[in-house]
């Protein structure tokens, strides 16, 4: 079930890149992520500041993971991406993906 749910997320992802007009990398600048997602960079910086650092209870499932480049930049790794479009229903209920092929 994982890997249904997995492929459906990268094929939301694919359409999403196509619509956002970013080329599929692997992994995607802030700036990259908020067109993706339609919402601002300042949104980008505080959901991937909600998975870092991981607390004793466990991570906050809301944020989305990401590193820092040598120059202090923040990056979204691809599969980083597709795992929080996994776990965040909410925003597939608010933009319109159920889940299933999005057609």
């Amino acid at each position: 079930m994982e890997a249904l749910v997995n492929n459906r997320a990268e094929g939301h992802l694919k359409k999403m890149l196509k619509a956002g007009g970013v080329r599929n990398k692997a992994s995607y600048s802030v700036g990259d992520v908020a067109r993706l997602l339609g919402v601002s960079r300042g949104t980008v910086v505080i959901l991937c500041g909600l998975w870092e650092p991981e607390t004793m209870a466990g991570r906050d499932m809301r944020g989305m993971d990401s590193y820092r480049t040598p120059g202090g930049h923040r990056r979204v790794p691809v599969g980083a991406l597709v795992d929080w479009l996994e776990r965040n229903n909410s925003y597939e209920r608010e933009y319109g993906w159920d889940g299933g092929d999005g057609e």
